[in-house]
């Protein structure tokens, strides 16, 4: 009877066993989830996402090369070179949750494995943040980051009984630079003259959603990039917002922009350039800084140059840019569709990337109300252009409604500083440009920037100038 009875005990480990290893293949090589964490600053919570482990059996091999990151390892020689697809259900990812994992630096942060400990709602992307689908790249900047993997496993110890262990194997995963994707560049050139413009175009001032927006946009690309499908765009632009506490402003202008520029073939993208912390609003700088993201993510031609509160009126203001620099917003409802001044070149304003660069941008000394559009009129015309604008019967605007804001007060040293223009402007400028970039995201209908523009040390900077009133 004692045979008996250790022979079911041996049968019955054999069996469990071989069930143990089918479920776990052959040992765990590697687990298929594991995820990634990091803390986001407020109250120390942490966000999350999914990683998919191409080593595991359930690698889908479906996915494209724009799905996945390089996974290299010196310690652990079974993973090097074998690929990491970011995924959650149906394959998609939050990339506000990716975004603040890699661009924000994380550099040593820790991978579990498991499933129970990171419930998957917390990868829901946040409001207003589209999925991210296959075809979509998702990197911004190349970087490495570091994590530890944790390999489970069961087996049979010397004296029969089922155990479990963990190896340990550390990984560096190497994101590709984002780039946001190009047309396809054997399409036929756009028309000259966009087919479909009706010339004077409705207004919108009611205040959808961004979610509402969103689904009357479906075509867009992540960060609000939008381009023809049919043809070959002739012009890559650039939008940028200078942006803080206008939400509701926001929401009514890309309600209006959108279906504007998507009328007129252009390949073009939204960066909303939002100043973070309290400090005192400074156009210029904001406008610097979002030429100076945007070009690392796509080889614009032309950036325009668009204060959040000015709606266009009619489609034919083409929103490119000519041989010179083109002040767009000429007509405004609230100075009675007049050019207030010759020389003005505020509210919105067009100008080739080549033409940016040789006038070093705008001056990033203007804090407060005023000053710094005539400062780069002055730029403009110092270095040998011409402000072009189109007609009043065209290049009209309706502006929204709204109260002045305590933290953008009147510039007191405007004046101080707008007569020292052509003196300054070779070393006050995108070349002396410094900022604190906190956040980048791409949201479904705009590029969204956080930054901290150092007003501090700039106006001790001013002072040491001569400039007491700054």
């Amino acid at each position: 009877m004692g045979v008996l009875k250790y022979l079911r005990v041996v049968i019955f480990l054999l069996l469990l066993g071989t069930i143990l290893n089918y479920f776990l293949d052959d040992g765990l090589q590697y687990i298929s989830y594991y995820y990634i964490s990091k803390p986001t600053g407020k109250n120390n919570k942490e966000k999350f996402i999914l990683v998919h482990d191409s080593n595991s059996t359930y690698h889908n091999s479906n996915s494209s090369e724009s799905d996945q990151v390089l996974i290299t390892n010196a310690h652990f020689k079974p993973v090097i070179s074998s690929k990491a697809v970011y995924s959650a259900v149906n394959n998609t990812f939050s990339p506000d949750s990716f975004f603040r994992v890699v661009f924000n630096g994380s550099t040593n942060t820790q991978l579990s494995d498991s499933y129970t400990k990171r419930p998957f709602k917390l990868l829901n992307a946040s409001e207003g943040v589209k999925h991210v689908t296959r075809n979509a790249v998702t990197q911004h900047y190349k970087l490495k980051v570091s994590h530890r993997l944790k390999e489970s496993f069961s087996f049979f110890d010397s004296a029969g009984k089922i155990s479990s262990g963990s190896n340990i194997a550390f990984t560096t995963v190497e994101t590709a630079p984002f780039a946001m994707i190009h047309q396809n560049c054997s399409l036929p050139k756009c028309p000259a003259t966009p087919p479909g413009l009706v010339g004077p175009i409705k207004v919108w001032f009611d205040e959808p959603t961004f979610e509402e927006i969103e689904r009357l946009n479906p075509y867009l690309e992540l960060g609000g990039h939008g381009k023809p499908k049919n043809c070959l765009a002739r012009h890559r632009v650039a939008i940028v917002i200078p942006y803080r506490d206008r939400e509701a402003h926001l929401r009514i202008l890309l309600h209006n922009l959108h279906s504007l520029l998507t009328k007129q073939q252009l390949d073009y993208a939204v960066f909303v350039v939002e100043q973070y912390e309290n400090e005192t609003f400074n156009r210029g700088k904001l406008m610097n800084v979002g030429y100076t993201e945007a070009m690392k993510l796509y080889d614009w031609q032309c950036l325009v140059f668009h204060d959040v509160d000015l709606l266009p009126e009619d489609d034919r203001n083409i929103y490119s840019c000519p041989d010179q620099p083109r002040h767009m917003s000429v007509a405004i409802d609230k100075f009675h569709y007049k050019l207030p001044y010759r020389s003005i070149f505020g509210g919105i304003s067009a100008i080739t990337t080549e033409q940016f660069r040789k006038i070093n941008g705008f001056s990033n000394d203007y804090w407060g109300w005023g000053g710094e559009d005539d400062d780069l009129s002055t730029r403009v015309t110092s270095a040998g252009y011409k402000i072009m604008r189109y007609p009043s019967e065209i290049a009209r605007y309706k502006m929204i409604k709204h109260k002045s804001e305590t933290k953008n007060p009147v510039n007191r040293c405007r004046y101080e500083l707008m007569a020292q223009t052509k003196m300054r402007l070779h070393t006050d400028g995108v070349s002396s440009l410094k900022y604190k970039l906190y956040d980048l995201q791409l949201r479904p209908l705009f590029t969204h920037l956080k930054v901290k523009l150092l007003e501090t040390q700039s106006k001790i900077d001013l002072r040491k100038q001569g400039f007491k009133n700054c």
